[in-house]
């Protein structure tokens, strides 16, 4: 008994070190949005070092809100994984995607919220464009004849 008891503690530990390797956000709330877990990165994000959020409503943990996202898809009663990109906070814009959760019976569990911050993405696919713009305007407005080479 002592032995499967020490496996389980050993695959729990694992399954932590492994979710806790990720630089982005792994969360899981409950159907009622409380928090059950969250991931070293969450509680770097959040500032927090202990797990005084178990329990707490992720909207007002995140958010410091009276109440739920209504992007979230605990809400809306969207039992699929859903996929944005959301301004959070301040100036970062994050991928934000949400995962249903199912036992055995098909009852919802809870979701799994995976989050990634897309800004410096986001900057550098703007800056691109920009740039694209910016040739597009001078080889239509130049007042001479131009010629536009690519390699391969």
């Amino acid at each position: 008994m002592e032995n499967a008891a020490s496996v389980l503690m050993a695959g729990e530990k694992l399954r932590s070190d492994i979710l806790n390797a990720f630089r982005e956000v792994v969360a899981f709330y409950s159907p009622t949005h409380e928090i059950l877990w969250i991931n070293d990165a969450g509680k770097k994000q959040l500032n927090i070092v202990d797990d005084s959020y178990i329990g707490k409503l992720c909207y007002e943990v995140w958010f410091h809100a009276e109440g739920p996202c209504q992007t979230c898809p605990v809400v809306s009663r969207k039992f699929e994984p859903t996929e944005r990109l959301l301004k959070l906070s301040g100036d970062n814009i994050w991928l934000v995607r949400h995962i249903p959760l199912f036992d055995d019976d098909n009852t919802l569990k809870g979701f799994i919220e995976y989050r990634a911050d897309m800004t410096q993405i986001s900057n550098l696919e703007k800056q691109i464009i920009d740039e694209r713009e910016k040739y597009k305007m001078l080889a239509e407005n130049a007042p001479f004849g131009l010629i536009l080479t690519l390699d391969n």
